[in-house]
């Protein structure tokens, strides 16, 4: 998910004079802030002081960029993060994560964060995942037909328990 990440970096004063040249630019590959943003200015070496406009972006936690910055934090999420987390990050911080990413203590609050709500993945729906918990947490010999997984389901949705599209499991 993280090699993934891209913006398309097009400038205010082009789109303000009906110009919507830019181009798609992978973070991944570039080592920090300083360097996107070097290629930036190349890409935009026919304005004097560009402004640059992020018109669309991919594969990035929406609390890292908007329209007019993208957070210098976004090229530490791999000294943070496994490779394997990176989409159910990317997920907690699109959809449970309040709070905007803009450095390092943010981004170490966001993950820690993360680590504490973080479940599990690759579950179809709710309804999977309770049935692994329950039968993990009371590791006794109850019929199945004796527990209603749709009803625990039910309860730990009302609890707070959230499922992201990906398949990740977040506590509350």
């Amino acid at each position: 998910m993280y090699q993934q990440a891209s913006v398309y970096v097009g400038t205010y004063g082009k789109y303000n004079n009906g110009n919507l040249f830019g181009e798609w630019i992978s973070l991944a590959d570039f080592g920090s802030k300083d360097e996107f943003y070097q290629h930036c200015v190349g890409l935009h070496d026919d304005e004097k002081d560009p402004e640059f406009m992020f018109q669309d972006y991919e594969s990035i936690p929406l609390d890292m960029v908007s329209e007019s910055w993208i957070s210098g934090a976004f090229w530490d999420i791999p000294d943070l993060l496994s490779e394997t987390e990176f989409e159910a990050f990317f997920d907690y911080c699109g959809n449970i994560y309040h709070g905007t990413i803009k450095d390092n203590s943010e981004l170490f609050q966001a993950t820690e964060s993360y680590h504490e709500k973080y479940r599990g993945g690759c579950y179809k729906d709710m309804k999977e995942y309770a049935d692994e918990l329950f039968f993990e947490c009371y590791d006794v010999n109850i019929p199945e037909h004796y527990v209603d997984i749709d009803a625990f389901s039910r309860d730990l949705e009302c609890d707070g328990y959230w499922i992201s599209d990906n398949g990740h499991v977040f506590a509350p």
